[in-house]
C-alpha cells in the first residue's frame, strides 16, 4: 500500500479550502504542515487505512460511492466484506432493489457472522425483529448469557418491575418467559402500564398508524397492537385519517398539503426567515409547493447568499468532478434528488455530487404533495394553544385556530408568547419561573449574574406558582394519576426544583417519596443510595452483589474504582458480561488487536488482564502511534486527564501549538468577552486579539447581522437579553446600527 497519500492531504487542506476553513492565519489551525502529518500523513495511513480495513468500507463497486480508487485501501478490504452483509440479510436490509444501495452481496456478511448470530436475538425474537432468514442476525439463544443472565435477572427485574416493560402479551416481543423476571415485575405496573394507561398509548385504531397488519408482524404482534392502539388515543396520535400517516401509500397528504403551505410560511413571516436572496438557495420554483410558497421563496434564499453556500469555489469543495464519483455514482442520482429536487440541493453544478437521475425517486417522487390536511389540525392545535406558540398573528405558522388548546392553555399565554420578545423570556412574572434569589448562586455565582441572570432575569427560573405549570391539577392526571402524583408532582416538589434548598435535590427524605415510592425504594433510592449521589450510602444502589457480574470484574477495579467503588462498578463475575472469553473474539480478533490498542494502552484502557478485551498487542498502532503521544496531553495536563503513565497518551508540549497557537487565542473571546466566556486566565485559552477575525470579521458581520438581519437576532430589547453592548460588536458590528 502506497505510505503517505499525498491526495489526502489534497482532500483536507486543498488550497481552496484553505480559504474556506483557515484563512491564512487559520491555516496553521487546521492545515499547518506538521498537522497534515495528523490528517495526511504516511503513517497516519496506517491509522485509518491498513491495508485489512481496506475493504470494511469500500467494496470495489462502492469505490466510487465512498471512496475514489486512491480511496479503496482506506475504508474497504475484501476481508471485511463479510462484516456487514450476509446474503439472509439482505431482504431486510437489502431487498433486491436497495440491493445495489446499502448491500453488495459481498456486503451480505457484516451485520450478521455466525457468531454474531449469538448476540443480538433469540428465536422467539424472529418475528420481532427478524423475518426466519433474520433469525441468525438479532437472535441465538445463548444471547441470553448476554441480556438475560440469571444474575442479571435480578438487576432489571426485580418482581416488582415484571409489570413494568412488558404485559404478559408483550412476554413475546421483549421478555420471553425468562425474560418477564427482567423486564417486568408486578407492581410495577402503576408507573407505565397501569390499565388507564394502556389506553394512553394503545387504542385499537392506532393499529393503522404504527402497526398496519402488514406491519403487525414487524413492529406489533397482535398482542403489541393494545400497546400502542388504543381507541381513545385515536384523537391523540392518529385520527382516523392519520391511520395512513406511518403506513399508508398517502402519506403524502400528511406532509405535503397545499393548506399546510399556509401553516408554514405565512406571508408576514417573510422578514423572519424568507429574505427574497434565499430563494435560490433553498427552494427553487418548482420546489415552491413542497417546502416554499411564492412568499416562502424569500424565506430561504436569497441571491446574495447563493455566495455564502454556492461560491464557484465550494462548488469545486463540495463537487468536484472527482468527487461526484465519492458521492454520487450514478446510480444514487434517484437516491437523492427527483429532476425537480436537483434546483433544491443540487445546483446544476451540484447534480454530480448529490443527485444523480434515478435517485430522484426515493426522496423526491412527484407525487409527493404537501402536508397538512384540514383533519390533522385537530391533532396539533387546539384552541387555547393559539396562546402558547402562536399570538394572533402566528395562528396560521404554527397553529390552527384549534390548536390552540393542544399547545397553550390560556394562563400559559405569557409563558411563550408574549408580543416582543422582551415579554417572551423575561416578562416579570417570568422573572420568577428560573430564576430565585437562592439559585443566583446555584447557577449564577456573583460574578456569572450578568452571564446568566441579570438582576431581571434572577427571578427568571424559579417561582412558586410554577409549580401550577409543572403540577396544575389537570396536568396530575396526565403525567401522574393520583397514585403517580407522589412520583413526579408532590407538592414538596416545589422544594424540589425552587427552593434554597435545592442542595438536597436529590435525596432528601421528602424526595424518596418522589423518585422512590415504597415499592420504588429498592429501584431507584435505597436508603444507602445517599451515598452515592448525596450520602456515603449509595453504594448499594448500582452494585448489589448479584449487580457485581454486570459491571466489573475484579480486575477493573483499578481502572474505574477505587476501593471503595469496587462494589459500585466492579464486582469480579461481571466479567462474564463484558468479557466473556467468546466476547474477546467478538471485539479482538488478532487482526483487530491493532485496530484499539497498543501495547502502552494496556495501561490507560486495560490493565494485563483487560490486554485481550480491548486490546491485542498489534491494536497499538491505531490509537496510539507514538506520534500521537505528543497530541493530547501537554505535561500540566497530567493532574488533570492522565496521571503520569498517561502523559504520553494525552498531553504532549507540542500540542499546545495545535489548540493554543496565540492567533487562536483572539479567536473566542474579545477582551470585552472575557468575563462572558473566559476569566482573565482563560484569556489565553480560548481568545486573542486577532482571532476576532475569525468570527467577526467586517465581512462576517454582513453574514449574520446585516441591516435586515439586525432586527431578526437582535432587537433594541433584544440587545439587553442576548446581545449587551459589548456584544453587539461581536455580532452586529457597529456601522450595521440597529434599529
Amino acid at each position: 500500500m502506497e505510505r503517505g497519500r499525498p491526495h489526502l492531504i489534497t482532500l483536507y487542506c486543498r488550497p481552496y479550502l484553505i480559504n474556506l476553513y483557515c484563512r491564512p492565519h487559520l491555516i496553521n489551525l487546521y492545515c499547518r504542515p506538521h498537522l497534515i502529518n495528523l490528517y495526511c500523513r504516511p503513517h497516519l495511513i496506517n491509522l485509518y487505512c491498513r491495508p485489512h480495513l481496506i475493504n470494511l468500507y469500500c467494496r470495489p463497486h462502492l469505490i466510487n460511492l465512498y471512496c475514489r480508487t486512491h480511496l479503496i485501501t482506506l475504508y474497504c478490504r475484501p476481508h471485511l466484506i463479510t462484516l456487514y452483509c450476509r446474503p439472509h440479510l439482505i431482504n431486510l436490509y437489502c431487498r433486491p432493489h436497495l440491493i445495489n444501495l446499502y448491500c453488495r452481496p459481498h456486503l451480505i456478511t457484516l451485520y450478521c457472522r455466525p457468531y454474531l448470530i449469538n448476540l443480538y436475538c433469540r428465536p422467539h425474537l424472529i418475528t420481532l425483529y427478524c423475518r426466519p432468514h433474520l433469525i441468525n442476525l438479532y437472535c441465538r439463544p445463548h444471547l441470553i448469557n448476554l441480556y438475560c443472565r440469571p444474575h442479571l435477572i435480578s438487576l432489571y427485574c426485580r418482581p416488582h418491575l415484571i409489570n413494568l416493560y412488558c404485559r404478559p402479551h408483550l412476554i413475546t416481543l421483549y421478555c420471553r418467559p425468562h425474560l418477564i423476571t427482567l423486564y417486568c415485575r408486578p407492581h410495577l405496573i402503576n408507573l407505565y402500564c397501569r390499565p388507564h394507561l394502556i389506553t394512553l398509548y394503545c387504542r385499537p385504531h392506532l393499529i393503522n398508524l404504527y402497526c398496519r397488519p402488514h406491519l403487525i408482524t414487524l413492529y406489533c404482534r397482535p398482542h403489541l397492537i393494545k400497546l400502542y392502539c388504543r381507541p381513545h388515543l385515536i384523537n391523540l396520535y392518529c385520527r382516523p385519517h392519520v391511520i395512513t400517516l406511518y403506513c399508508r401509500p398517502h402519506l403524502i397528504n400528511l406532509y405535503c398539503r397545499p393548506h399546510l403551505i399556509t401553516l408554514y410560511c405565512r406571508p408576514h413571516l417573510i422578514n423572519l426567515y424568507c429574505r427574497p436572496h434565499l430563494i435560490n438557495l433553498y427552494c427553487r420554483p418548482h420546489l415552491i409547493n413542497l417546502y416554499c410558497r411564492p412568499h416562502l421563496i424569500t424565506l430561504y434564499c436569497r441571491p446574495h447568499l447563493i455566495s455564502l453556500y454556492c461560491k464557484p469555489h465550494l462548488i469545486t469543495l463540495y463537487c468536484k468532478p472527482h468527487l461526484i464519483n465519492l458521492y454520487c455514482r450514478p446510480h444514487l442520482i434517484n437516491l437523492y434528488c427527483r429532476p425537480h429536487l436537483i434546483n433544491l440541493y443540487c445546483r446544476p453544478h451540484l447534480i454530480n455530487l448529490y443527485c444523480r437521475p434515478h435517485l430522484i425517486k426515493l426522496y423526491c417522487h412527484t407525487s409527493l404533495k404537501f402536508t397538512c390536511r384540514p383533519h390533522l389540525i385537530t391533532l396539533y392545535c387546539r384552541p387555547h394553544l393559539i396562546n402558547l406558540y402562536c399570538r394572533p398573528h402566528l395562528i396560521n405558522l404554527y397553529c390552527r385556530p384549534h390548536l390552540i388548546t393542544l399547545y397553550c392553555r390560556p394562563h400559559l399565554i405569557n409563558l411563550y408568547c408574549r408580543p416582543h420578545l422582551i415579554n417572551l423570556y423575561c416578562r416579570p412574572h417570568l422573572i420568577n419561573l428560573y430564576c430565585r434569589p437562592h439559585l443566583i448562586n446555584l447557577y449564577c455565582r456573583p460574578h456569572l449574574i450578568n452571564l446568566y441572570c441579570r438582576p431581571h432575569l434572577i427571578n427568571l427560573y424559579c417561582r412558586p406558582h410554577l409549580i401550577n405549570l409543572y403540577c396544575r391539577p389537570h396536568l396530575i392526571n396526565l403525567y401522574c394519576r393520583p397514585h403517580l402524583i407522589n412520583l413526579y408532582c408532590r407538592t414538596h416538589l416545589i422544594t424540589l426544583y425552587c427552593r434554597p434548598h435545592l442542595i438536597t435535590l436529590y435525596c432528601r427524605p421528602h424526595l424518596i417519596s418522589l423518585y422512590c415510592r415504597p415499592h420504588l425504594i429498592n429501584l431507584y433510592c435505597r436508603p444507602h443510595l445517599i451515598t452515592l449521589y448525596c450520602r456515603p450510602h449509595l453504594i448499594s444502589l448500582y452494585c448489589r452483589p448479584h449487580l457485581i457480574n454486570l459491571y466489573c470484574r475484579t480486575h477493573l477495579i483499578t481502572l474505574y474504582c477505587r476501593p471503595h467503588l469496587i462494589t459500585l462498578y466492579c464486582r469480579p463475575h461481571l466479567i462474564n458480561l463484558y468479557c466473556r472469553t467468546h466476547l474477546i473474539t467478538l471485539y479482538c480478533r488478532p487482526h483487530l488487536i491493532n485496530l484499539y490498542c497498543r501495547t502502552h494502552l494496556i495501561t490507560l484502557y486495560c490493565r494485563p488482564h483487560l490486554i485481550t478485551l480491548y486490546c491485542r498487542p498489534h491494536l497499538i498502532n491505531l490509537y496510539c502511534r507514538t506520534h500521537l503521544i505528543t497530541l493530547y496531553c501537554r505535561p500540566h495536563l497530567i493532574n488533570l486527564y492522565c496521571r503520569t503513565h498517561l502523559i504520553t497518551l494525552y498531553c504532549r508540549p507540542h500540542l499546545i501549538t495545535l489548540y493554543c497557537i496565540p492567533h487562536l487565542i483572539t479567536l473566542y473571546c474579545r477582551p470585552h468577552l472575557i468575563n462572558l466566556y473566559c476569566r482573565p486566565h482563560l484569556i489565553t485559552l480560548y481568545c486573542r486579539p486577532h482571532l476576532v477575525n475569525l468570527y467577526c470579521r467586517p465581512h462576517l458581520i454582513n453574514l449574520y447581522c446585516r441591516p435586515h438581519l439586525i432586527n431578526l437576532y437582535c432587537r433594541p430589547h433584544l440587545i439587553t437579553l442576548y446581545c449587551r453592548p459589548h456584544l453587539i460588536t461581536l455580532y452586529c458590528r457597529p456601522h450595521l446600527k440597529l434599529t
